[in-house]
């Protein structure tokens, strides 16, 4: 009971106190004085009318009502009174205080007891306020831009406007306004004007609107696999900056058109440098994210790397998998899309990087060409068979980005970016020490030292390498270029000095062909000074390889070095080779040069390549550096695009249904058969039909419009229609044209059609037609085509609607096409499909059909191959040909042709010739062979040991390897020949006994090292301009001519005589001379003539006479025979007793005084002369000496005149002072086996030197008789068991000091005689 209590007292205690707030709220009035009840209020009026009627915008201040009272001592200050408001939602009250809350008109009433007065008080809307964010309204490009973002809209009373502000701007061509959003897209960067308006919704009338200049600041970055933040936005561009917080690899492309011609740039600061952090830029294809090549340089150790990224092959890639050092990793280059690699910048290539967390980096694209540049330096360009058909744009690329700030993000194109990359690298900047690693780390110290006058002219990039004290690895020099395609690589060297002797015995510039890794080279391209070859060198996969084919090193002989030499490398990849032409040429005189082509199948073909200069010992002037990539494959603009579905989307369309979409294929894939390729366009001819949007295809009216899809140059296109209806009839309206006559091989038709209701035509109604049987008539959309005879049913349909014509095909006769005559040669097989065409009316080829008939005797027809040949010259064939369509054996042709048969002047050979000019006598005849591999024909002529023959060879592209000339051929045996040619590069002249079974793939190079007996190597001449004085100044043309005399077989070119050798094996045997060399692709051989008996030994008789076989003796070009001949040699003739010939003078060196008949002997000989001294005070001898001249020689006969004695003297084998017991017999001039007085020297004296082969060893028998008393002889037989003792042997007489007359020089050699090998 007493809790209740207590709650009541409580309750009771709050009613009072309300009672009283009440009180005190309704009279705040003081009353009268005293206590006086105040007095009554007999009247109330609002005393501030006017100010309260005044118009008042809805957001004014707020208003105060003020009264008036009767009795006149009633103020508001002792009075209480009330106001109200009749409509709250135009005027609200607070005590005297009234507010403007909407517009309208409300009743205010004031009330004191029961007196009232009353206003009405209208409340009006305002202009709103609309007012910019900034004097220039800030915006970034292609992004689109809040309007809250760029003006300020508020209704009068302050009530939000924005969403009600509208946007108008004439740019329409750069501005885009999406209203239902609220956002503004600017295209490009720039000022715009715009013109913002905004009404009050409450009362249209009340507007505001301004005019803004929008800032539109470039968006540095487009596409990107990771989001990005912006920050300086509205600065300098430079100082524009973005960031990301992703570690994985990053890229962004920059903002800019795609091209083959940029410059792009950008700073990095990293917050935290390390191992890992790479920055750098990379070269993108729009639209593909599948592939691009990233450039940069890690924060950590500096090493530099490009790579070409393929997420498909490494879903997840960065810049480090697969380890190009690594062999053994298993993983191929292509499989595995290595980073090619420059180790350490600062390091290894005495690059400024000094900063691990500041950095600029820069790359640039010309052409094919990809630069990277490292602080404004040079750094590495490379060439990726992927790219180069397609543009690309520049952006940043790495990994490990969470703390790293990329800002100074700019870009160039077309002339402005060539003038920033010429100034990068157009003073030669890319020619750089090359230093892969420690090893190599000398090669850049010396680079300050070494390198000079670097820079960069019209016609390339040069510099000068001044030492001549360095070894390979420490005097390399590059230009830092990976090509992974195909490439041409040239300069010009000019060497200047040579270090004498060398540490290692070679001084020698050359280049370096070497595999990305750098880790072996593949070829050598250069020179060597200190034994004066140049290198054409292919080097072997491994240290531990056997390449047979490794070197080409031709001698330099009398190469005119004057202007310098250009070199030149050009690689083409095939399907699984490379092909690499080494090229070696004079500037001063282009005709004198070397070339040497390879086929490259090793692991390492296929992977891209760069190029290193060794300057080992040699200092020399580089000049003219420049290269090219190209792909003769490759396309330079898309081959093909394709529609994919034309039939769906030619299907009938009817207005209101939904939208198709465009599928389309690229060729080749790299423009992206998923179509994210963007370089492409999707049109619509009539856009009042069918829209376009990006692919998608909408109907929008009746009509016909054609869809064209294009890429570059390439196009595809398909007709659509669009109907109100389907058409509920179809009708062929042309079928009387249609069934007409129609012949196979007529020209095409086109069905014509008219549809129900007839409002529908042709031209805006589709339609299909079908053939019953397309083997008679194929359609192809409203064409038909005639393709065999029979019948066929056209239908044509739309929706259900069809209609049918049957069309009839008929053949008619074939023909036959031919010259009429025909011009060939004897006892050659023709296909007749080369000679006749036989065709059906609608093209196909009859051949196998054809019927061949004749008369005469003399033709051989093969029915079962096609073939036919002719049994003999200066004689006409009559032929006649008859064929019948198989089809329909009614339809037939028949002609008759006349065949001219002419000679033939190619017998056996080893590959087919081509003829022409075979009516145009026997001189004009010409062969033809597109063979690389030596190609031999024998003449058609009789076999036998006395003839001469000759050819003349036309050369388009003359180089080194281009081996022409004739052979003698033993009939029946086609294993075994006689080579003789001259090389169109160097000159060199070749003699080579081929055996087909000891090397089945044989040419005029193998083996030139090694026994003799076993490999078969060809007999050299050195360079016969150079080397021989011979005429033979034209590398495009030159003739070629042997003979053989009984058992010597020689050679001529130009009608000069060259050399004689005789080969054991053929002594016994018949040969017919023929043609025979190598890489015949461009040659063009003529005059093929031969001769025998009588007129073959006048022929030879006449380019032997008067001595011409006697000719300066010169192996090497050191040597001055050829120049000393002219004017020591004289009365060089031919009489009844042999060749002759005076030396005159006697003071003369050994090597200066060389004489040969150039003959060279395999197997037995004789050779005898008579010498008469008649000066001086050294020694005339003959040196025999086996083939190759660079060995010792093996014998001496002649005399000394300085201690008078006589020369029949055996060599030892090497310089070994201890010679074993017997090489000397010198007998004096005065012994005494001579008698009394001495050797008679009155007439001369006569040598005699024989050779008789064993099966073990020669035998030499070499003897020196008096002519004047030929009982004065002396005799020496030596039997010769050595390593040479079976190879072929040449002579040559050494006139030292001493001048003489020679006569009566002859040889012979005698029936066959022990094997030779």
């Amino acid at each position: 009971m007493m809790k209740n209590r207590k709650h009541l007292w409580i309750v009771s205690f709050l009613l009072a106190l309300f009672a009283c707030a009440v009180f005190a709220a309704c009279n705040t009035n003081d009353g009268p004085a005293g206590g006086d009840e105040p007095a009554a209020v007999e009247t109330i009026s609002i005393s501030n009318e006017s100010a309260l009627t005044a118009e008042w915008i809805l957001g004014s201040a707020d208003r105060t009502v003020h009264v008036t009272f009767t009795p006149e001592t009633l103020t508001e200050e002792n009075t209480q009174f009330t106001v109200e408001s009749s409509d709250t939602d135009v005027v609200t009250v607070n005590g005297k205080s009234i507010k403007a809350v909407g517009k309208g008109t409300a009743t205010i009433t004031v009330k004191a007891g029961d007196a009232t007065d009353s206003v009405n008080v209208t409340v009006s809307i305002g202009n709103p306020a609309l007012e910019p964010t900034g004097d220039k309204v800030n915006a970034v490009e292609g992004i689109a831009t809040s309007v809250q973002n760029l003006v300020l809209a508020e209704a009068c009373d302050g009530t939000d406007l924005t969403d009600s502000v509208e946007l108008t701007f004439d740019d329409t061509d750069n501005i885009t306004y999406d209203e239902e959003k609220g956002t503004v897209t600017f295209a490009e960067m720039g000022e715009y004007e715009l013109t913002f308006t905004v009404a009050d919704p409450r009362d249209a009338a009340k507007t505001a609107s301004v005019d803004v200049v929008a800032n539109v600041v470039r968006r540095p970055l487009g596409e990107s696999n990771v989001d990005f933040s912006y920050s300086n936005m509205y600065g300098d561009e430079s100082a524009q900056t973005v960031s990301t917080s992703s570690d994985e690899l990053a890229y962004a492309y920059y903002n800019t058109t795609a091209s083959k011609l940029y410059y792009a740039e950008a700073t990095f600061d990293i917050g935290t440098p390390h191992q890992g952090v790479q920055v750098g830029l990379g070269h993108f294809i729009p639209g593909n994210t599948k592939r691009m090549v990233g450039m940069g340089v890690d924060r950590g150790d500096r090493n530099f790397k490009i790579k070409d990224i393929d997420w498909i092959k490494t879903p997840n890639p960065d810049f480090q998998e697969g380890n190009p050092w690594t062999s053994s990793n298993g993983a191929p280059y292509a499989e595995a899309n290595y980073a090619l690699y420059n180790y350490r910048l600062a390091e290894f290539r005495g690059l400024t990087d000094d900063d691990a967390s500041h950095v600029k980096f820069a790359v640039a694209r010309v052409d094919d060409m990809m630069y990277a540049f490292v602080n404004d330096q040079y750094v590495a360009s490379v060439v990726f068979d992927y790219y180069r058909i397609v543009d690309t744009v520049p952006g940043i690329i790495g990994t490990m980005w969470s703390t790293t700030q990329v800002s100074g993000m700019s870009w160039l194109s077309g002339s402005e970016a060539q003038a920033k990359i010429d100034s990068l690298i157009g003073d030669g900047q890319m020619i750089n020490a090359y230093s892969p690693d420690s090893w190599a780390l000398n090669s850049m110290t010396n680079f300050a030292t070494c390198v000079d006058n670097i820079g960069a002219d019209e016609n390339g990039l040069k510099y000068d390498y001044t030492s001549i004290n360095n070894i390979g690895n420490d005097s390399m020099v590059s230009p830092y270029i990976y090509f992974e395609g195909d490439f041409t690589f040239e300069w010009i060297y000019k060497n200047t000095g040579k270090n004498d002797n060398p540490t290692y015995g070679k001084a020698q510039m050359y280049l370096e062909v070497r595999d990305w890794r750098a880790i072996t080279p593949i070829f050598n391209l250069g020179e060597r000074r200190n034994d004066s070859k140049f290198l054409l060198d292919k080097l072997p996969d491994a240290s531990d390889s056997e390449v047979t084919d490794k070197w080409y090193q031709p001698d330099f002989g009398d190469f005119d070095f004057s202007e310098g030499t250009r070199y030149t490398v050009t690689r083409t990849l095939g399907e699984s080779a490379a092909t690499y032409v080494l090229t070696v040429t004079s500037v001063a005189n282009p005709s004198q040069t070397y070339s040497r082509t390879i086929e490259y199948s090793g692991a390492r073909w296929s992977e891209p390549a760069i190029l290193i200069w060794k300057n080992e010992f040699v200092s020399g002037e580089y000049s003219g550096i420049k290269w090219e990539a190209f792909d003769e494959d490759a396309p330079t603009d898309p081959l093909a695009v394709s529609i994919t579905n034309k039939s769906a989307l030619a299907s009938e369309w009817i207005l209101g249904e939904g939208a198709r979409t465009v599928e389309i294929a690229f060729t080749p894939d790299n423009f992206m058969a998923d179509v994210n390729y963007n370089d492409y366009t999707v049109t619509s001819s009539n856009t009042d039909a069918v829209t376009v949007n990006g692919r998608t295809l909408t109907a929008v009216g009746v009509g016909k419009t054609t869809i064209t899809v294009q890429a570059g140059d390439a196009t595809d296109s398909v007709e659509v229609f669009v109907m109100e209806s389907m058409p509920t009839g179809i009708e062929i309206s042309n079928e009387s044209e249609l069934t007409a006559t129609w012949v196979v091989g007529d020209a095409d038709r086109t069905v014509h059609v008219t549809f129900t209701p007839s409002n529908l035509t042709e031209d805006n109604a589709p339609f299909t037609v079908e053939s019953s049987d397309p083997e008679v008539i194929r359609a192809d959309g409203k064409k038909l085509v005639a393709v065999g005879a029979g019948t066929a049913t056209i239908t044509v349909k739309v929706g259900d609607a069809t209609d049918t014509v049957e069309i009839t095909i008929s053949l008619a006769d074939p023909t036959i096409t031919a010259e009429d005559p025909i011009d060939v040669v004897y006892d050659k097989t023709y296909d007749l499909s080369d000679l006749v065409a036989v065709e059906s009316c609608d093209g196909i080829d009859l051949s196998d059909s054809v019927e061949v008939s004749f008369s005469q005797d003399g033709i051989t027809y093969d029915e079962d191959n096609g073939t036919i040949s002719f049994g003999h010259d200066s004689a006409e064939y009559t032929v006649t040909f008859t064929v019948s369509d198989p089809r329909d054996g009614s339809f037939t042709a028949t002609k008759t042709v006349t065949f001219k048969v002419y000679r033939n002047p190619l017998g056996t050979s080893n590959y087919e010739f081509t003829f022409s000019n075979v009516a145009d006598g026997d001189a004009a005849q010409t062969a033809t062979i597109d063979k690389d591999n030596l190609a031999y024909a024998y003449y058609n002529t009789t076999a036998s040991k006395l003839y001469y023959a000759e050819a003349t060879f036309d050369i388009e592209v003359p180089h080194a390897g281009v081996q022409v000339g004739l052979g003698h051929f033993i009939p029946d045996d086609t294993t075994r020949m006689i080579a003789m040619g001259v090389d169109r590069g160097d000159k060199n002249f070749k003699i080579k006994d081929i055996d087909w079974d000891k090397t089945p793939n044989p040419s005029f190079n193998e083996n030139e090292e090694g026994a003799y007996a076993d490999v078969h190597q060809p007999i050299f001449i050195y360079q016969l301009v150079n080397q021989r004085g011979l005429e033979d100044s034209n590398a495009g043309h030159v003739k070629f001519a042997v003979a053989r005399v009984g058992n010597l077989f020689y050679a001529f070119v130009n009608d000069q005589y060259v050399a004689s050798v005789s080969y054991n094996d053929y002594l016994d045997k018949d040969t017919v001379p023929g043609i025979i060399g190598t890489m015949w692709t461009t040659t063009s051989i003529s005059g093929m003539n031969w001769l025998s008996g009588e007129d073959a030994q006048t022929k030879i008789d006449s380019l032997l006479a008067d001595g011409s076989v006697i000719s300066p003796y010169l192996p090497y070009s050191e040597w001055g025979s050829i120049s000393y001949f002219a004017t020591n040699v004289a009365e060089v003739g031919e009489d009844e007793n042999g060749y002759k010939f005076k030396y005159t003078s006697d003071s003369t060196g050994t090597n200066d005084s060389m004489v040969s008949p150039y003959v060279f002997f395999e197997g037995d000989f004789e050779f005898e002369w008579v010498y008469k001294y008649t000066s001086g005070t050294g020694r005339a001898f003959l040196e025999v000496r086996e083939w190759r001249y660079g060995n010792k020689p093996i014998l001496n006969l002649g005399e000394r005149h300085n201690d008078d004695k006589f020369l029949l003297d055996r060599q030892p084998e090497t310089d070994d002072p201890l010679v074993p017991e017997g090489k000397w017999d010198q007998p004096t001039f005065t012994d005494s086996r001579w008698g009394e007085g001495g050797f008679d020297f009155s007439q001369g004296v006569r040598y005699n030197l024989k050779r008789t082969m064993s099966d073990t060893a020669a035998t030499y028998v070499l003897t020196v008789t008096s002519v004047a008393n030929p009982e004065q002889t002396h005799t020496r037989t030596i039997v010769y068991a050595e390593e040479r003792w079976n190879e072929p042997v040449v002579f040559h007489w050494k006139n030292e000091n001493v001048a003489g007359e020679y006569s009566q020089i002859t040889w012979s050699v005698p029936d066959k005689t022990a094997s030779a090998g």
